[in-house]
């Protein structure tokens, strides 16, 4: 699915640091990423925060933030997992408008 970062932040009531990006799907698996796909760090085992540096090596056209945003395009939200949340709804619903 493909979709801006502004529509992202809007989605999850984010606050977007730097420019607009046109996103193609999203993966919390930094190993995983291809070009272009948001990245949700996820605070587990290990802070996914820790790979934001590499997502965006990889490829990431965004990423998710519970912290201070650095380089790149960045939402910024209090709670990654449940961001994650409401862009699953945000974009089941987008699917069934089509």
């Amino acid at each position: 699915m493909r979709f801006m970062a502004t529509d992202v932040a809007h989605a999850v009531g984010g606050r977007l640091s730097g420019k607009n990006a046109h996103l193609a799907g999203a993966t919390f698996d930094s190993r995983t990423l291809q070009m272009g796909q948001l990245f949700v760090p996820i605070i587990a085992e290990r802070d996914g925060h820790e790979y934001i540096d590499e997502a965006l090596t990889r490829g990431a056209g965004a990423y998710l933030t519970s912290r201070e945003p650095g380089r790149g395009t960045a939402i910024v939200v209090p709670d990654t997992l449940e961001a994650l949340r409401q862009l699953g709804r945000f974009a089941r619903e987008s699917l069934a408008d089509r």
